[in-house]
């Protein structure tokens, strides 16, 4: 279940729905007061509807989760004229932040995805940890690259230690007029 909220916009989408629910609840409670309204009461059923309708199809395909944010955000601002003040300005509130979850939601990467199933937090940076940090300059180290230690080496230095690549490429030196071009 975990992994289900987390490949979706779930808590967005149960916002929103939430939100329709309220907008859509006064007018289910009584049949009369549908008929008292007539067309007038349809649209309470199209606004809150459509809020339900836009929280599942982003649920159920989160990658279309735009247009069904979209039209939820038009929804839920013309419920607050056209539904009973929005379902008692609650419902347009939840209607707006739901939608605005569900549009503002990123999928995880799957390596996120896996380090969440292991136990560890998705949303921590693996750049904090020190022994990653040194496993990164081990492996620059063994490509040939130069690793930016924060030291403030002049620029003759870093150019004399800075390994030749393979290729045609240009190098520009801050202080040289023309680009050395080695092939």
């Amino acid at each position: 279940m975990t992994r289900f909220r987390r490949t979706r916009p779930f808590w967005g989408c149960l916002i929103l729905a939430l939100g329709g629910w309220f907008v859509l609840r006064p007018a289910v409670g009584s049949f009369s007061l549908l008929l008292g309204l007539g067309v007038g009461g349809a649209q309470v059923y199209i606004l809150g509807g459509g809020m339900i309708a836009a929280a599942l199809v982003a649920l159920v395909k989160p990658d279309q989760r735009f247009f069904p944010a979209i039209m939820a955000m038009i929804f839920s601002v013309a419920s607050l004229p056209l539904a009973n003040l929005g379902g008692w300005l609650l419902g347009m509130v939840l209607g707006i932040v739901g939608s605005g979850m569900v549009f503002a939601w990123t999928p995880y990467t799957q390596q996120q995805l896996d380090q969440g199933a292991e136990g560890h937090d998705p949303a921590e940076d693996p750049a904090e940890d020190p022994a990653h940090d040194a496993a990164d300059q081990a492996g620059a180290a063994d490509d040939g690259l130069e690793v930016f230690d924060g030291d403030q080496a002049d620029e003759t230095d870093r150019a004399e230690r800075r390994p030749v690549p393979a290729g045609p490429t240009a190098v520009i030196h801050a202080d040289a007029d023309a680009a050395d071009v080695s092939r």
